[in-house]
């Protein structure tokens, strides 16, 4: 039986006793990344949005029209450690001509990722 409030779950067990399991959800997650075409290219945006503090690392990939990768490569040389409310900006590059899609990958030390997707408007 399930809860008005969407929060609980009663069911009978094995030994035919009810049990109640409380729904918790999924974790907030501490990361968020936004991609955005700009005039020369495209920008990652990265904000910690968690209440501690954690290190990332950037990664990023291009597609071209057949989503076929054409380029990728590290945003970051080294872990960069972000605090939180924390805003940090990547550019992306986006030189290969083909490149018509972008994809921007940040991993915590937590092993949490955040991905992003942008357009790469046309020349």
């Amino acid at each position: 039986m399930w809860s008005p409030d969407g929060r609980k779950i009663a069911y009978v067990g094995r030994n035919v006793d009810v049990r109640v399991l409380t729904l918790g959800g999924l974790p907030q997650p501490s990361l968020a990344l936004v991609v955005a075409p700009t005039d020369k290219g495209a920008t990652a945006t990265l904000t910690c949005t968690g209440k501690e503090a954690t290190t990332v690392t950037a990664t990023y990939q291009l597609f071209d029209a057949a989503s076929a990768e054409v380029a990728s490569g590290a945003l970051t040389a080294q872990p960069v450690p972000l605090k939180p409310g924390e805003v940090v900006e990547f550019a992306l590059p986006t030189g290969a001509a083909a490149a018509r899609t972008m994809k921007a990958t940040v991993v915590a030390q937590t092993g949490e990722r955040a991905i992003a997707l942008a357009t790469i408007p046309a020349p």
